[in-house]
């Protein structure tokens, strides 16, 4: 989430930027003090805004599958209730075959249980939505939170580089390796030939 013209490799402090504002010490203080605070805010915003992502996400997912959950739960009732016949079945064969008094304690036991229950493709599919969706909404939040640390380093740089009037200062500033000096392209070698 680069900002459109925003070059990451930092040009080297030759001067007063022309975009940084002309402050004294003062104001650059308080433009610190602001900065830092309003950035420190947008992150708890970010954090807020990623909290309301994650449940309209659930929301979503529980929308878009309601039927099928009803259509499985409806089902499952259904062997529940079939389940619960054959046992009430079974309890009156058993008392019939034994009697009432041998029969006794068990007359209300379980002889068909539901081993497990229906699969359910629906919870399947709603649980791989919720992963991708999570996942897709962490990496919003990540970038999200990377450019404002971007953001608000910039906006730093620019204001204490404003200041910087001896060419001493401005040469250990450009000192600072860039991304590009860090981490250089990558060049594949051909295979084979060399």
């Amino acid at each position: 989430m680069v900002r459109p013209g925003a070059d990451r490799n930092r040009a080297p402090c030759t001067g007063v930027d022309s975009r940084a504002p002309h402050v004294n010490k003062t104001e650059r203080e308080e433009l610190r003090r602001l900065l830092r605070a309003r950035f420190k805010l947008l992150r708890s915003d970010v954090a807020a805004r990623e909290a309301e992502l994650h449940n309209e996400l659930d929301k979503q997912i529980n929308d878009r599958f309601a039927a099928a959950d009803k259509e499985h739960a409806d089902r499952m009732d259904q062997l529940r209730a079939i389940a619960d016949e054959a046992n009430r079945a079974a309890n009156d064969i058993g008392r019939d075959y034994l009697g009432v008094e041998k029969w006794g304690a068990r007359s209300d036991a379980a002889m068909v249980r539901l081993i497990s229950g229906l699969p359910n493709e629906a919870a399947e599919k709603k649980q791989a939505a919720r992963r991708s969706g999570k996942l897709e909404i962490e990496e919003r939040v990540r970038a999200a939170l990377l450019e404002l640390q971007r953001q608000e380093n910039d906006l730093l740089t620019e204001l204490a580089t404003s200041a910087l009037e001896s060419a001493e200062a401005k040469n250990f500033f450009n000192r600072i390796p860039t991304v590009s000096e860090l981490v250089p392209a990558y060049r594949l070698k051909e295979v084979g030939g060399s």
